[in-house]
């Protein structure tokens, strides 16, 4: 096969294809979009709302209510130091601090402001840095001058 032929074919079948193709009704296709997404949304929300079979297991028969007023007498019972004598007297009280224990306020003391410990130290030690540094230098630009002074006479 030629390649003219391979072309003419080519053709003869993207004329088939165009004339085949119905024209497309924005209307319609917008409905088909809405209908899509409306399909697409149900099936989240299907998936978002089903509960799992252990869990349908699990729960069967829900909360009695003895156990829904356990849970209320829990909720109101005392949790300050008044139910520090429900400990039975066998037992010693822990965390306790001695008998004339006062509530505080919630508020802790104030600390004042201040370095952490160990930066007096650490500016002692780059102070002494500086300073052997600071020789260091002094002594070199002496060296030099004098190698300039030792040059300009040798010439």
């Amino acid at each position: 096969m030629t390649t003219k032929a391979e072309l003419d074919a080519l053709r003869a079948e993207l004329d088939a294809l165009k004339t085949s193709m119905r024209p497309v009704d924005p209307a319609q296709a917008e409905r088909e979009a809405r209908a899509f997404r409306d399909e697409m949304h149900a099936m989240r929300e299907a998936r978002a709302n089903a509960v799992p079979s252990w869990l349908v297991r699990e729960t069967v028969g829900g909360v009695s209510d003895a156990d829904a007023q356990d849970i209320a007498r829990t909720r109101h019972a005392p949790t300050g130091p008044s139910s520090a004598g429900i400990v039975p007297s066998s037992q010693q009280l822990s965390n306790v601090r001695g008998t004339n224990a006062v509530r505080g306020t919630g508020w802790a003391r104030e600390i004042p402001l201040s370095n952490p410990p160990g930066v007096a130290l650490a500016d002692k030690l780059m102070d002494e840095q500086d300073r052997r540094d600071r020789a260091e230098l002094i002594e070199r630009d002496a060296r030099l001058k004098a190698m300039k002074k030792i040059a300009e006479g040798k010439s």
